[in-house]
């Protein structure tokens, strides 16, 4: 059916490039409204009036049809703002959809293309800055304890060539976090004057300021043009003999600075999860051919804080194999607190906990006395089957989800769990000549 789109970009955004599977498109320029004769595609015949001093171009995307619930069309659209655009001044984009040739092959029914009725729009807000903040906590959650300290992260990308004056960047530390005193980092290539005015608390007070100054700070064509790191760690806040103890904690912070003789803000936000036996499970690589082996990295840690007095009964990790992946024996090894501790085979239960699907678990209390604060990790490898249980295929674009939990239980009753997962995906390699 010929798939194509209609692309409108308002008058201070320039379409720099279109791909799909990471194909180049050829984008055409139709026309910039209004514009006399009017702005029509060529295909369908219709005619765009709105919004005025839009440029309206014309995608065909190198395919010949579609089906319902077929795989998606992800296209990269990327775009420009013009310089001299106004700060807050809202740039939308436009996309319809359409079909050069109907729902039949020769095009007979003519195009299908329902303008403006399956438009679809986004705006994009001018800024000479955007903030970020993030945690570097291994899937947003971290276990209690300086064992296991973490960053927080606030990064600033400022406009190419433009300078920020007067810098204040503030935030505050929840009463759940703990400074490790750690010397705070300030990351700026292109910067004048900056230094750390308030640090947080120091152990045993958590929580606590966090105030950075800097003159002024130019961008550049870099992703992060100002970082400010700050190492922490959660303190002992859970009650372990709860069922399933975990708190999120938010961290807030703040960016004022001058631009243009005017003062300007953004805020960051992000949380991080506490709990006391935190999972990460990977599969590496990501896709895969039939037969190939995949390995799986099941990362643990385990909280500084357990009650004292009450012992840890139950400590173990539980990995589900899906239909299509086949266990190495004897793959499986293990290394705690950096150190390799050999070859830790797992009990195996088949088709559990549903049929075709088979159960890896490691008693890591038993097997290895695993004392709190500790961090390790599990590798083993399984095998791509050429074919399910029921007999059928293992086909390309087929996606293997592997789930793995974290269980433990103290003498006191006190328990909990946590999940982790990564899929694979399958794809077939053709050679010729």
């Amino acid at each position: 059916m010929g798939t194509l789109m209609l692309f409108k970009v308002t008058e201070n955004l320039i379409l720099d490039s279109v791909s799909l599977f990471s194909v180049s498109l050829t984008k055409t320029l139709l026309g910039v409204i209004p514009a006399t004769p009017p702005v029509t595609d060529p295909i369908s015949l219709t005619e765009f009036t709105t919004p005025i001093g839009a440029s309206v171009y014309q995608l065909i995307l190198p395919i010949g049809s579609v089906v319902a619930n077929g795989p998606k069309l992800e296209m990269e659209i990327c775009t420009t703002l013009r310089s001299g655009t106004a700060l807050g001044d809202i740039q939308t984009v436009y996309l319809t959809p359409g079909y050069q040739f109907g729902d039949t092959p020769t095009g007979v029914n003519g195009p299908i293309f329902d303008y403006p009725a399956k438009e679809v729009s986004g705006n994009i807000d001018p800024g000479v800055e955007l903030l970020e903040k993030t945690s570097i906590a291994p899937e947003g959650k971290r276990p209690p304890g300086p064992s296991f300290p973490f960053e927080y992260h606030l990064s600033s990308n400022i406009a190419d060539g433009e300078t920020l004056t007067d810098i204040i960047i503030f935030g505050v530390l929840d009463p759940a976090i703990q400074w490790t005193g750690k010397p705070i980092q300030i990351i700026a290539a292109n910067a004048k004057g900056c230094s750390v005015v308030t640090t947080p608390n120091m152990a045993p007070i958590s929580g606590g300021d966090l105030k950075v100054h800097c003159g002024s700070v130019t961008g550049s064509t870099a992703d992060v043009d100002l970082q400010v790191v700050v190492e922490v760690y959660i303190t002992g806040i859970l009650d372990e003999s709860a069922v399933n103890p975990q708190q999120t904690i938010p961290n807030h912070v703040e960016m004022i600075y001058a631009y243009d003789n005017t003062v300007y803000g953004d805020v960051g936000d992000v949380d991080v999860l506490a709990k006391p036996y935190t999972l990460q499970k990977q599969g590496s690589p990501r896709n895969v051919l039939l037969g190939e082996n995949v390995s799986f990295t099941l990362d643990f840690q385990y909280t500084d804080y357990p009650l004292t007095g009450n012992k840890t009964i139950k400590l173990g990790i539980t990995d589900i194999l899906p239909d299509g992946l086949n266990y190495n024996h004897d793959s499986a090894k293990i290394t705690l607190n950096g150190v390799d501790k050999g070859v830790v085979n797992p009990v195996i239960t088949d088709n559990t906990p549903n049929p075709v699907q088979k159960t890896l678990f490691w008693d890591l209390l038993t097997s290895q006395q695993l004392a709190t604060g500790s961090v390790g990790s599990i590798t083993f490898t399984a095998e791509v089957a050429n074919v399910y249980h029921d007999g059928a295929d293992v086909l390309a674009g087929d996606n293997l989800l592997n789930t793995a939990s974290a269980s433990w239980e103290l003498e006191s009753g006190g328990t909990g769990t946590d999940s982790s997962s990564d899929t694979v995906s399958i794809f077939n390699a053709v050679l010729s000549n």
